[in-house]
């Protein structure tokens, strides 16, 4: 093999002499230029990995030991480890700025970050990479209200690339449902509504069904409730009424 996503892959090689007694081996990774196996002694015509060998390029080789000294070096064996970052489950929410979060990749210097439209996939509104090696993201401004996608890979420090994450899918600025009003015959009837994932509290409106444009009433919760009963009794008529989940100052739907 020449790529591979496998950070522990087997190490073989073939001595046509049959005259060893064991070999030395030689690894590292020209990625970072960390060396991983440095004349490390081996007894048979294979190498058993206890250390992973990173992101990027990586070069092996392998001499020969016997009662006469070694051998030669062999020709170096290259190959590139380009192994998949698991991103970790994107819930749908009213945050417009979630934390995104993945495992981290051995040899990871940096990640990068390919968010789009689930309506036009191929297309990033936001394409960008981590600081550092951390295995969380925040986006700097709110993202856009819909359905959305997350793709993530690995970045050597050479700028060697793993392979790209499984999309996930996620909605941003989630909508709650109103489930119920009660107490329609009294002047200050209940709303209640679906929870939704973050919101740290709601906004609720209320207008005359003559004219839905203008608020009559307007109110936020102090706590993430989900029911609500206007402070002021409200003038016999017919109202409409709208719900919206708040993550910190970011409105939802």
């Amino acid at each position: 093999f020449s790529v591979t996503q496998n950070q522990y892959p087997p190490i073989q090689w073939l001595d046509e002499s049959g005259r060893a007694a064991s070999y030395e081996v030689w690894i590292k990774n020209e990625s970072s230029g960390t060396v991983i196996a440095n004349g490390v002694q081996a007894f048979d015509n294979r190498f058993r990995l206890t250390t992973s060998l990173g992101l990027g390029k990586i070069t092996v080789q392998v001499r020969a030991r016997n009662e006469a000294g070694f051998s030669a070096w062999s020709a170096p064996l290259r190959l590139t480890i380009n192994t998949t970052t698991e991103l970790s489950t994107i819930y749908d929410s009213v945050n417009r700025r979630p934390t995104f979060r993945w495992d981290p990749v051995p040899g990871a210097a940096k990640y990068e970050l390919f968010l789009a439209d689930s309506r036009t996939p191929s297309t990033a509104f936001l394409r960008t990479f981590t600081a550092g090696a951390g295995t969380s993201f925040v986006p700097a401004t709110p993202l856009p209200i819909g359905s959305l996608r997350l793709q993530i890979r690995a970045v050597a420090a050479d700028g060697s690339v793993g392979a790209w994450s499984t999309v996930r899918t996620f909605k941003t600025g989630v909508a709650p449902s109103i489930s119920g009003v009660s107490g329609q015959t009294g002047w200050r009837p209940e709303l209640t509504w679906d929870d939704i994932y973050e919101a740290e509290k709601y906004e609720i409106v209320i207008s005359d069904v003559r004219t839905p444009s203008v608020a009559y009433r307007r109110y936020t919760t102090e706590t993430a409730v989900t029911s609500f009963r206007p402070t002021a009794d409200l003038p016999t008529g017919n109202y409409v009424a709208w719900v919206r989940g708040l993550a910190g100052s970011v409105p939802g739907a």
